[in-house]
């Protein structure tokens, strides 16, 4: 067994329990397959879709996406076990954890409440990836979120980009990095605010806000390609949630 499974089994057996349950001995899944276990094991969420965009932000890239093609995911033992000891203690509120963090809580008219997916989670982003991204002309003093590159589960890192102008008067382009980390035994995502001091709160979003001011988000594509293949939600959905 891997050490990611060793983890698991020890702090959530009942997230080891559910895995074998579905999959058995298998490490690897399609993220379809894992929607699917969801939604038969949290038989309290009504809502398909949020089950669905879970399975998404739990798995790994496996192929190249393009706005034509639905993008190809997995879930395999790292990528579950990252998800687990993030939202997943105990697991009961694996997914209350995971909409609370990615998702924007709308009140309707109705009384009913909506949720919506926020756009700026990148997952995994190389080096050259995440500058070829910051640099982009549209995207002056914008940000996005991304998984730490040392692979550290219990943090997320925000970086923003801000515009400038040189002693030569010509336009600068700075970036900026910041961080979010998980406290799990008080279930708060914690940061260093503007005033230097250490805060937290339950929902990412709150921290994020402070962090990059009324900057916008840098939408990530390979997340908006799923999305339009599948109709799970519309653009206009994504794309007004700031």
């Amino acid at each position: 067994d891997s050490k990611e499974w060793k983890e698991i089994d020890a702090l959530v057996p009942k997230a080891t329990s559910f895995w074998g349950k579905y999959f058995e001995t298998v490490e690897d899944v399609s993220s379809t397959d894992f929607f699917k276990a969801l939604e038969k094991e949290f038989k309290d969420e009504p809502n398909q879709e949020i089950l669905e965009t879970v399975s998404w932000l739990c798995g790994y890239p496996v192929s190249q996406v393009s706005r034509r093609s639905k993008p190809i995911r997995r879930v395999d033992i790292k990528s579950f076990h990252r998800a687990i000891m993030r939202f997943g203690i105990p697991f009961k509120d694996f997914i209350t954890n995971m909409k609370r963090c990615f998702f924007e809580a709308k009140k309707l008219s109705s009384g009913k409440t909506e949720y919506v997916i926020y756009p700026w989670y990148h997952c995994f982003l190389s080096p050259d990836e995440e500058k070829d991204l910051l640099m982009e002309e549209n995207n002056e003093n914008k940000f996005l979120v991304r998984e730490p590159q040392s692979g550290d589960y219990k943090s997320l890192t925000i970086v923003y980009t801000r515009v400038i102008k040189g002693k030569d008067g010509k336009k600068e382009t700075l970036k900026g990095k910041k961080k979010a980390h998980w406290n799990q035994k008080e279930k708060l995502w914690v940061w260093i605010s503007r005033s230097r001091q250490q805060v937290g709160h339950k929902k990412l979003m709150v921290g994020v806000r402070e962090m990059v001011g009324d900057r916008e988000a840098i939408p990530c594509e390979k997340f908006l390609a799923y999305i339009y293949c599948d109709g799970v939600y519309s653009a206009a959905d994504v794309y007004n949630t700031k």
